[in-house]
């Protein structure tokens, strides 16, 4: 049984490809869903989850009665979802069923869940321990593994930082707020783009060659599948390559939990108790 993707990130190329969608759901073949529908998968992920529910995930509550499904049908030992991904365009219909996965594997009280779907395509990102189709009456096994490769681009014009800033703005958390002279760098997840990365520089007293993450956003359709993370540390990495220190102060709870256990980071501010939680890190 796995639970992990294998993420592979490609060099740094000078032209990112074309974006061919703006990603406010104006356009494109999809454009008829809801907002709902299209994240469903992302969200589903949520409901395995007992209460009480913490406050980053109380999403999950209004996720479920969109899907039809009560809180005390997410507590069941055994939980069986039908017509799995039918609604989602393909491409989050995926990274959905990976993101799912994980959750349940690494959910404390170990759920069974069994998706009944007509969708092939789902299969590798599910890792279903087995598999029964009933197109020829068979039981199988699942081995195969699935493959997300990042690719990350610099974007160097201030129009461009602009128009891509504009596509993340509004699922940031905290501001929609950008300055113009961050360093601004964009990735893509198997050629769809998927988050954004802004490095200001902030010098210290006694440090002078210093910057701060300054705006990171991965859409929704991406998130909880480890992308946030890999996409932040290889801008660290960048940085630290160009002689630099890099520094990061987040509020988001995936992003502290992967950076504590990840040596490259030091924690140098305890997360709040009272408020927002947050930690300062720095990037070795």
């Amino acid at each position: 049984m796995r639970n992990k993707s294998e993420q592979n990130l490609i060099p740094m190329n000078k032209q990112p490809p074309k974006v061919q969608r703006e990603l406010s759901r104006k356009g494109g073949r999809n454009s008829g869903k809801s907002r709902s529908e299209k994240c469903a998968m992302a969200d589903v992920l949520r409901m395995m989850i007992e209460q009480p529910i913490p406050a980053n995930q109380r999403n999950a509550v209004q996720a479920l009665k969109k899907l039809g499904i009560s809180s005390a049908d997410a507590t069941k030992e055994l939980f069986v979802f039908d017509e799995l991904t039918s609604v989602v365009d393909r491409n989050v219909a995926k990274i959905g069923s990976l993101a799912m996965q994980k959750a349940i594997r690494q959910s404390d009280n170990k759920k069974q869940f069994i998706a009944v779907t007509c969708h092939f395509d789902v299969i590798e990102w599910l890792q279903p321990d087995w598999i029964f189709s009933t197109n020829d009456m068979t039981f199988s096994l699942s081995s195969k593994k699935p493959n997300i490769t990042l690719s990350i681009y610099e974007i160097q014009t201030a129009q461009d930082k602009r128009k891509y800033w504009k596509m993340f703005s509004k699922y940031h958390y905290l501001s929609d707020s950008f300055n113009i002279a961050a360093k601004v760098f964009i990735c893509f997840a198997n050629d769809n783009l998927c988050g954004f990365c802004a490095a200001l520089p902030s010098p210290l007293p006694k440090i002078k060659n210093v910057y701060r993450e300054h705006r990171t956003v991965v859409l929704p359709d991406f998130q909880d599948v480890g992308i946030g993370h890999k996409f932040s540390n290889w801008v660290a990495e960048y940085f630290i390559k160009h002689g630099k220190r890099y520094i990061s102060t987040t509020s988001n709870p995936a992003l502290i939990h992967a950076r504590c256990k990840d040596a490259k980071w030091v924690m140098k501010e305890m997360p709040k108790r009272k408020s927002k939680p947050s930690k300062s890190s720095v990037f070795n």
